[in-house]
C-alpha cells in the first residue's frame, strides 16, 4: 500500500514543490487501512524512557508535520502522525506515539515562518544567521 500511494502520488523525489519550494519527503510508512492510519515514521533510540526528550531535541514533530503538508498538497486530506520507536539495545523495547493535533497545528505554522524566511534570503541573497553580534558566556 506504502508504495502505491507514494509512488502513484509521487510523494518521494526531488521534484516536489511545497509553498514556491523544491522539497523532498522520505516517509517510512503510509497508510489508510492499517490499524495505524496515516503517516509512521520510525525513529530508533538509545533509551524509551527518553524518547520524547529526544522527539523534541531533533525536531521529529517539525518533520512529521512537513511530511504531513507534502502529503495533504497531494492528496488533499490531514492524516493523523504517528511516531514508532525502537531501542537500539536489547530487550529493543518499542512505543507507539500518536502526534497530537494541537502540537501539529503549531509546528506546521513555524515551519512555515522558516520557509518564508527561507524564500525571502533567496529572494535578497541576504543570509542572516541569528548570531551577527557577540555574544556573552556567562554561566557554566
Amino acid at each position: 500500500m506504502r508504495g502505491q500511494i507514494v509512488h502513484h502520488h509521487n510523494l518521494a523525489g526531488p521534484q516536489r514543490r511545497y509553498k514556491h519550494l523544491p522539497c523532498q519527503v522520505r516517509i517510512d510508512w503510509f497508510t489508510f487501512a492499517d490499524v495505524v492510519e496515516g503517516l509512521v515514521d520510525l525513529k530508533t533510540c538509545r533509551d524509551l524512557d527518553s524518547f520524547e526528550f529526544d522527539a523534541r531535541a531533533f525536531e521529529y514533530v517539525h518533520q512529521l508535520t512537513f511530511y504531513r503538508s507534502v502529503v495533504w498538497q497531494v492528496l488533499g486530506d490531514l492524516v493523523p502522525v504517528h511516531l514508532i520507536a525502537v531501542e537500539k539495545n536489547a530487550p529493543y523495547r518499542t512505543g507507539v506515539w500518536r502526534v497530537g493535533q494541537d502540537v501539529l497545528a503549531r509546528a506546521q505554522q513555524e515551519n512555515e515562518g522558516i520557509m518564508k524566511r527561507l524564500r525571502k534570503c533567496q529572494q535578497t541573497d541576504h543570509w542572516p544567521t541569528g548570531f551577527e553580534d557577540v555574544r556573552v558566556l556567562d554561566r557554566l
